[in-house]
């Protein structure tokens, strides 16, 4: 469900953490919110039997995770950049291409 930037300050009232996103779940008649992203993700993946079939393999997947977040950080610095030129030099270091 999205919530439009008209209702945004009353409904993240509403959130933990007051922030999006959150997965709602109803189970046995009552509802749970679940926050953070990657609270969402590691509970879907259990629920769907994507995590893992043992510890190594669970340890691979958080790997994963982690990587993508840690690539997400760098590029997020560089979009936000304004100089053009130094957007480009930043994307290109974070590619190895000057090495």
């Amino acid at each position: 469900k999205r919530i439009p930037a008209s209702e945004w300050a009353e409904a993240k009232l509403k959130l933990p953490f007051r922030q999006a996103p959150v997965l709602e779940i109803t189970q046995n008649a009552r509802t749970y919110q679940i926050a953070q992203s990657h609270a969402i993700e590691r509970y879907l993946a259990n629920k769907f039997n994507l995590a893992g079939k043992n510890e190594i393999e669970r340890a691979q997947c958080d790997m994963l995770v982690e990587q993508v977040v840690d690539a997400f950080n760098i590029l997020i610095v560089i979009y936000r950049k304004v100089d053009g030129a130094e957007k480009k030099k930043e994307l290109e270091e974070a590619l190895g291409k000057n090495e």
